[in-house]
Protein backbone atom coordinates (compact mmCIF):
# COMPACT_ATOMS: atom_id res chain seq x y z
CA UNK A 1 0.00 0.00 0.00
CA UNK A 2 1.28 3.64 -0.69
CA UNK A 3 2.15 5.52 1.79
CA UNK A 4 -0.32 8.21 1.04
CA UNK A 5 -3.04 5.55 0.78
CA UNK A 6 -1.58 4.44 4.53
CA UNK A 7 -1.95 7.88 5.54
CA UNK A 8 -5.75 8.26 4.47
CA UNK A 9 -6.23 4.56 6.27
CA UNK A 10 -5.01 6.20 9.67
CA UNK A 11 -7.34 8.92 8.61
CA UNK A 12 -10.61 7.24 8.47
CA UNK A 13 -9.45 5.43 11.74
CA UNK A 14 -9.18 8.21 13.24
CA UNK A 15 -12.71 9.25 12.29
CA UNK A 16 -14.12 5.53 13.56
CA UNK A 17 -12.46 6.67 16.64
CA UNK A 18 -13.62 9.91 16.79
CA UNK A 19 -17.07 8.87 15.96
CA UNK A 20 -17.26 6.19 18.70
CA UNK A 21 -16.16 9.12 20.96
CA UNK A 22 -18.71 11.53 19.63
CA UNK A 23 -21.43 8.80 20.43
CA UNK A 24 -20.40 7.85 24.27
CA UNK A 25 -20.00 11.99 25.06
CA UNK A 26 -23.34 12.48 23.39
CA UNK A 27 -24.57 8.96 25.40
CA UNK A 28 -22.73 10.80 28.80
CA UNK A 29 -24.61 14.41 27.51
CA UNK A 30 -28.13 13.05 27.29
CA UNK A 31 -28.66 10.05 29.42
CA UNK A 32 -25.90 10.81 31.83
CA UNK A 33 -24.23 7.56 31.21
CA UNK A 34 -21.72 6.18 28.75
CA UNK A 35 -19.27 2.85 27.99
CA UNK A 36 -16.33 4.67 29.97
CA UNK A 37 -14.06 1.98 29.12
CA UNK A 38 -14.45 2.35 25.33
CA UNK A 39 -13.74 6.60 25.75
CA UNK A 40 -10.31 5.43 27.90
CA UNK A 41 -9.47 3.30 24.80
CA UNK A 42 -10.08 5.85 22.44
CA UNK A 43 -8.51 8.59 23.87
CA UNK A 44 -5.82 6.77 24.61
CA UNK A 45 -5.02 5.64 20.95
CA UNK A 46 -5.72 9.08 20.00
CA UNK A 47 -3.00 10.27 22.58
CA UNK A 48 -0.16 7.23 22.48
CA UNK A 49 -0.39 6.40 18.80
CA UNK A 50 -0.83 9.66 17.05
CA UNK A 51 0.98 11.87 19.05
CA UNK A 52 5.21 11.74 19.21
CA UNK A 53 5.44 7.96 19.50
CA UNK A 54 3.63 7.48 16.91
CA UNK A 55 4.58 5.53 13.57
CA UNK A 56 6.14 9.02 11.94
CA UNK A 57 4.19 8.34 8.31
CA UNK A 58 3.33 11.69 8.46
CA UNK A 59 6.36 13.15 10.27
CA UNK A 60 9.02 11.72 7.30
CA UNK A 61 6.18 13.14 4.58
CA UNK A 62 6.29 16.79 6.11
CA UNK A 63 9.85 16.58 6.31
CA UNK A 64 10.00 15.27 2.80
CA UNK A 65 7.59 17.54 1.50
CA UNK A 66 9.49 20.68 2.75
CA UNK A 67 12.75 19.40 1.31
CA UNK A 68 11.41 19.73 -2.12
CA UNK A 69 9.16 23.07 -1.25
CA UNK A 70 10.12 25.27 1.51
CA UNK A 71 7.07 27.60 1.00
CA UNK A 72 5.45 24.36 3.10
CA UNK A 73 7.56 24.74 6.11
CA UNK A 74 4.69 27.08 6.87
CA UNK A 75 1.95 24.42 6.49
CA UNK A 76 4.16 21.94 8.00
CA UNK A 77 4.81 24.03 11.01
CA UNK A 78 1.29 24.73 11.94
CA UNK A 79 0.32 20.84 11.30
CA UNK A 80 2.91 19.95 13.30
CA UNK A 81 1.51 22.42 16.11
CA UNK A 82 -2.05 20.94 15.90
CA UNK A 83 -0.58 17.65 16.53
CA UNK A 84 0.73 18.76 19.54
CA UNK A 85 -1.81 20.72 20.91
CA UNK A 86 -4.35 18.00 19.90
CA UNK A 87 -2.08 15.65 21.65
CA UNK A 88 -1.94 17.48 24.93
CA UNK A 89 -5.91 18.03 24.66
CA UNK A 90 -6.15 14.21 24.18
CA UNK A 91 -4.09 13.50 27.27
CA UNK A 92 -6.67 16.12 29.05
CA UNK A 93 -9.60 14.29 28.54
CA UNK A 94 -8.12 10.87 28.93
CA UNK A 95 -7.19 12.00 32.28
CA UNK A 96 -11.00 12.88 33.03
CA UNK A 97 -12.46 9.96 31.81
CA UNK A 98 -9.66 8.40 34.25
CA UNK A 99 -11.36 10.45 36.87
CA UNK A 100 -14.78 9.41 36.17
CA UNK A 101 -13.70 5.59 36.18
CA UNK A 102 -12.16 6.12 39.40
CA UNK A 103 -15.83 7.92 40.43
CA UNK A 104 -13.46 11.50 40.85
CA UNK A 105 -16.08 13.98 40.51
CA UNK A 106 -15.58 15.76 37.09
CA UNK A 107 -17.71 18.51 35.54
CA UNK A 108 -20.33 17.10 33.02
CA UNK A 109 -20.46 19.87 31.31
CA UNK A 110 -17.19 21.42 30.90
CA UNK A 111 -15.51 17.86 30.15
CA UNK A 112 -18.80 17.65 27.08
CA UNK A 113 -17.58 20.99 25.84
CA UNK A 114 -13.71 20.14 26.15
CA UNK A 115 -14.73 17.15 24.24
CA UNK A 116 -17.11 18.04 21.67
CA UNK A 117 -14.09 20.90 20.57
CA UNK A 118 -11.77 18.20 20.25
CA UNK A 119 -13.62 16.02 18.00
CA UNK A 120 -14.48 19.13 15.81
CA UNK A 121 -10.17 20.46 15.86
CA UNK A 122 -9.40 16.99 15.15
CA UNK A 123 -12.10 16.56 12.95
CA UNK A 124 -10.80 19.91 10.88
CA UNK A 125 -6.91 18.91 11.17
CA UNK A 126 -7.37 15.88 9.36
CA UNK A 127 -9.34 17.46 6.91
CA UNK A 128 -6.82 20.01 6.09
CA UNK A 129 -3.96 17.01 5.79
CA UNK A 130 -6.43 15.94 3.30
CA UNK A 131 -7.13 18.65 1.53
CA UNK A 132 -3.93 20.61 1.98
CA UNK A 133 -0.87 18.58 2.74
CA UNK A 134 -1.33 15.25 0.91
CA UNK A 135 -2.47 16.97 -2.31
CA UNK A 136 1.08 18.94 -2.00
CA UNK A 137 3.11 15.69 -1.15
CA UNK A 138 1.68 13.90 -4.33
CA UNK A 139 2.87 16.47 -6.65
CA UNK A 140 6.16 17.17 -5.10
CA UNK A 141 7.35 13.87 -4.40
CA UNK A 142 8.93 11.82 -6.78
CA UNK A 143 8.75 8.04 -7.41
CA UNK A 144 12.67 7.94 -5.53
CA UNK A 145 11.13 9.61 -2.78
CA UNK A 146 8.60 7.38 -2.05
CA UNK A 147 10.28 4.61 -2.27
CA UNK A 148 12.96 5.76 0.26
CA UNK A 149 9.92 6.92 2.61
CA UNK A 150 8.43 3.00 2.55
CA UNK A 151 11.85 2.01 2.76
CA UNK A 152 12.04 3.65 6.02
CA UNK A 153 8.96 2.68 7.23
CA UNK A 154 8.39 -0.79 5.74
CA UNK A 155 9.02 -2.39 9.48
CA UNK A 156 6.52 -0.28 11.43
CA UNK A 157 3.12 -1.71 12.18
CA UNK A 158 -0.23 0.33 12.57
CA UNK A 159 -1.31 -0.19 16.26
CA UNK A 160 -4.82 -1.96 16.81
CA UNK A 161 -7.87 -0.88 18.85
CA UNK A 162 -10.19 -3.65 20.25
CA UNK A 163 -13.85 -3.27 18.61
CA UNK A 164 -12.67 -0.84 15.55
CA UNK A 165 -11.62 -2.76 12.20
CA UNK A 166 -9.10 -1.84 10.40
CA UNK A 167 -10.27 0.50 7.30
CA UNK A 168 -9.98 -0.29 3.40
CA UNK A 169 -10.19 3.39 2.25
CA UNK A 170 -11.31 4.13 -1.32
CA UNK A 171 -10.93 8.08 0.17
CA UNK A 172 -9.35 10.10 -2.44
CA UNK A 173 -6.77 13.33 -1.36
CA UNK A 174 -8.57 16.54 -3.26
CA UNK A 175 -6.11 17.21 -5.90
CA UNK A 176 -4.86 13.54 -6.26
CA UNK A 177 -3.94 12.47 -9.58
CA UNK A 178 -2.40 8.72 -8.61
CA UNK A 179 -4.81 6.20 -8.91
CA UNK A 180 -5.17 3.79 -5.98
CA UNK A 181 -3.78 0.33 -5.90
CA UNK A 182 -5.94 -2.25 -6.91
CA UNK A 183 -5.30 -6.11 -5.39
Amino acid sequence: MHVLDQLLSRHERIRAVLDMLEQEVESLDQEGSADLSAMKEGFYYLTQYLGPGDNNRERIVYRNVVAREQRAARLVGELTQQHEELRRRSEELLESVEDMTEDVLVAKAEFDARAHRYIELQRQHVAREENELLPLADQLLTDDDWKRIEHTLRQQQWPSLSGIAPVETSHTVTGNTRKPATS
